[in-house]
């Protein structure tokens, strides 16, 4: 079944870095593998195609809170008129963030359409500018606002986790006529268990084949609870003497991290690492060494594609007990899904646990990308189902 799909998205993979724009990139090019025709309306530095995907330029996003709200709002609309010129007819609506649904809203209520909401954009918006605070206050009624509008227009609304569509619905107080959890998947081609030989080789070519490595991956931002794992690694760190920590990622809270480091001290300050940005192909590498990967979590975790990506990677996963870790993380072990002042305990317990590799690669094989598409295809083919109307009075845009 040839399905013309229509994405409206925030951001995208790799023109943007973030899980909400990694899921879009994953599963439009699922979905055209499977025979579906894709087009992204998104804020992207050039249009053209990528992944076999067809992209319509919203702009490119702009430094600033306010430009960047104008970009996906008003750029998405004036691209939404421009796409006459791309494509006349499309079949489906699939909204990926709230904060583009306003720019939609001449397409709304014209299509069948899906909404996935990934997490609360009001509160994460005032999380990521805290200052000054009427410019946070006004971000949160904007992302509120933008939500509760999208839930009250949707017939359809897919979350990636049931912690994530509670938290949602509950705040907005608004029930669409139905709710589906479709999980995030991670790319078992990419992100892969290592021989043995094969981690020790790496680990001896970048100078740690001695150490006990703990790492994570995160942008550095408040909500991530990185200082919390930073204060953990120092308890870990007195009684185990080799043990080090790497971090990646780049973010607005880098330097408040890197002072609580020389705040440790020089013993266990010399043994925190930031490691910056890292490649796909290096991050791989870093699952696949590492002793244990930490998901130091304070708030707002809706799924967790961290804790997945280490898990293919046969590496064994501690997170803190908020967000959506416990559904994923605690299929593992329960007991790596610990409070923040247990995260030191949780890391001893689980770099002594046994079979781990074995048991964090089958948790992380019943989450796909192409699971994922499927379960959407199904969803958009249902959708369209309940729709009924013949092809030529789907809705035309431009």
């Amino acid at each position: 079944m040839l399905v013309r799909v229509l994405i409206a998205a925030d951001g995208l993979y790799p023109f943007a870095m973030g899980g909400s724009y990694r899921y879009v990139f994953e599963v439009a090019t699922r979905l055209n593998r499977k025979g579906c025709d894709v087009t992204v309306v998104v804020p992207a530095p050039v249009a053209g195609e990528v992944g076999g995907i067809s992209i319509v330029s919203a702009g490119a996003i702009e430094s600033g809170p306010i430009r960047k709200m104008w970009t996906l709002s008003g750029g998405v609309w004036m691209a939404t008129r421009r796409l006459s010129e791309v494509r006349s007819t499309f079949d489906i609506l699939w909204i990926n963030s709230p904060l583009v649904a306003y720019g939609m809203r001449s397409v709304i209520g014209r299509l069948p359409s899906v909404s996935v909401v990934h997490g609360p954009v009001g509160r994460e918006l005032a999380a990521e500018h805290p200052k000054p605070w009427m410019l946070a206050k006004g971000l949160r009624w904007f992302g509120d606002y933008a939500e509760s509008w999208l839930l009250a227009q949707s017939r359809v609304v897919v979350f990636d986790s049931r912690y994530m569509a509670d938290e949602v619905l509950q705040a907005r107080k608004v029930r669409p006529a139905r709710v589906e959890i479709i999980p995030c998947g991670v790319d078992t081609e990419k992100f892969v268990c290592w021989p043995e030989e094969v981690r020790r080789r790496e680990r001896v070519a970048k100078g740690i084949d001695d150490r006990l490595v703990v790492f994570t991956a995160r942008r550095l931002r408040k909500r991530v609870g990185l200082d919390w794992l930073i204060e953990a690694f120092g308890q870990l760190a007195l009684s185990e003497t080799t043990a080090e920590l790497f971090i990646a990622g780049e973010g607005p809270e880098r330097d408040s991290l890197e002072e609580l480091v020389r705040r440790q001290g020089g013993t266990v300050g010399d043994r925190v690492h930031f490691l910056g940005l890292v490649s796909d192909e290096d991050l791989v590498a870093w699952y696949n060494i590492a002793d244990a990967v930490v998901v130091p979590s304070r708030s707002l975790e809706g799924f967790g594609l961290t804790s997945l990506e280490a898990m293919a990677c046969g590496t064994v996963v501690v997170a803190t007990n908020t967000g959506a870790n416990p559904e994923i993380v605690g299929q593992l072990n329960p007991d790596f899904v610990v409070s923040p002042a247990a995260l030191v305990t949780g890391l001893r317990a689980a770099l002594v646990a046994d079979n781990v590799r074995e048991q964090a690669t089958a948790v992380a094989r019943r989450y796909t990308w192409d699971r994922t598409a499927d379960s959407m295809m199904r969803l958009f083919e249902e959708v369209l189902a309940h729709d009924r109307r013949p092809t030529s009075s789907r809705a035309s845009i431009g």
